[in-house]
């Protein structure tokens, strides 16, 4: 699957039990993206139009894995994994971590910590 977002927990599970990846690509590609696409077959809901699914063949197509088949969730742990380093290189006076999302300082005042 290719698309953009976060997709729902029960898309997730369908997708490990059926042995597929779920691919993120960059909004604004889809023309590039095309052009790597050597065959198409229609596999079902063909009355969906854009939506239906199909079976694709593809040489050099620049995707990201953002759902793998092991339970790996991209976007979920990328997130994690900034908000953990980003916390923890941002310091208050003391040593303390500064929540500069809650700070009263963030609009030009003075930080407490």
């Amino acid at each position: 699957m290719v698309g953009k977002g976060l997709g729902s927990d029960k898309a997730k599970r369908a997708m490990r039990e059926h042995g597929c990846a779920y691919f993120g690509a960059v909004e604004g590609t889809a023309a590039l993206l095309a052009r790597c696409v050597t065959e198409v077959e229609l596999v079902a809901y063909e009355d969906l139009g854009a939506e239906a699914i199909r079976r694709l063949v593809v040489e050099d197509f620049a995707v990201v894995v953002v759902n793998d088949l092991h339970g790996g969730a991209l976007y979920i742990e990328g997130r994690q994994r900034w908000r953990r380093g980003f916390r923890a290189t941002i310091r208050g006076r003391g040593g303390r971590r500064c929540r500069w999302y809650l700070c009263p300082g963030r609009g030009g005042g003075r930080c407490r910590l």
